[in-house]
């Protein structure tokens, strides 16, 4: 370059208008796929379109891993980033509606005998008096779903946002081999879609429910394959190493969650807790830690 010549600048990559660009995709895909078949539900100035469909769609996930990578980028952060996928249900008002243009009822979970949630049923009406048959069956054979469940993609890393990647409604009537199902489900799609571009996953985070609990405590102390856990004599717990030398299944449970279900009953004498064959109220906890204070303390 010459004495006095102007040098021209670098042309600046602006990471941030691909993150809101990105973030745009999603939100007309959403709407542009869920809009002909789900109703609104407004809550202030917040539209949002619940999934009635219980399908794993690569394209979801897709636009996950485009906002996350972009969002990586924006904050230089650079290699893999570990994610949990947490998920839990909400209770939501039980309702039934009819849509017009494919003439489907949707609100319904299954049938109310023996019921396992199923996700994503639709009822087709049809018209005449078979249709007004079919509405009557379902609202006397089948339950109206009263929960919604969202699984959420929490990427451990700080400056990394939080995504719904999965929205249906339910009963929150689960079994066991159904909540390993999804799981399964989940991890497929991620690894597919989103591990190479965003990084592993490392478990599932929840409340603490008695299914999920009794998964990860199969995860937990189970056997197969090569282990990871922490190095001391006394802890029984462990992880799998999978062939690509991640750890997988390491869960996590609410603790506020699950610290309302000890203290709650504690507080009512009516309802005590039960610790290994014997009951006890808040009084005996007050009693514990009055006389071992002491010892708590150290």
């Amino acid at each position: 370059m010459n004495v006095g010549e102007k040098k021209t600048p670098e042309p600046q990559v602006n990471h941030r208008a691909e993150t809101d660009a990105a973030c745009a995709k999603v939100e007309k895909v959403n709407r542009e796929e869920l809009s002909q078949k789900k109703p609104f539900i407004v809550k202030g100035d917040v539209k949002c379109e619940p999934c009635y469909s219980w399908i794993f769609k690569d394209l979801n996930f897709e636009e996950v891993a485009k906002i996350l990578t972009a969002a990586k980028a924006i904050h230089c952060i650079i290699g893999d980033v570990a994610v949990i996928l947490a998920e839990d249900e909400t209770w939501v008002k039980p309702t039934v509606r009819w849509e017009a243009r494919r003439d489907m009822l949707i609100g319904f979970c299954g049938d109310k005998d023996n019921h396992v949630c199923k996700m994503g049923l639709e009822v087709e009406v049809g018209s005449g008096e078979s249709g007004y048959s079919k509405i009557v069956e379902s609202f006397e054979q089948k339950i109206q779903s009263s929960y919604a469940r969202v699984v959420i993609v929490n990427p451990l890393h700080e400056k990394l946002p939080r995504l719904i990647v999965y929205a249906s409604i339910t009963y929150n009537l689960f079994i066991v081999s159904w909540v390993r199902d999804h799981w399964k489900g989940l991890k497929q799609r991620w690894d597919k879609c989103c591990q190479q571009a965003v990084g592993p996953i490392l478990g599932h985070d929840n409340d603490g429910d008695a299914n999920r609990r009794k998964l990860m405590l199969e995860d937990y102390l189970g056997s197969e394959g090569q282990r990871w856990t922490i190095g001391w004599d006394g802890w029984v717990l462990s992880a799998i190493v999978l062939d690509s030398g991640d750890v997988y299944a390491l869960g996590d449970q609410d603790p506020i969650h699950n610290g309302k279900k000890m203290i709650n009953p504690l507080d009512r004498s009516s309802y005590p807790i039960v610790l290994g064959d014997f009951h006890a109220c808040l009084e005996h906890v007050q009693l514990v830690y009055k006389l071992y204070s002491h010892v708590i303390m150290v």
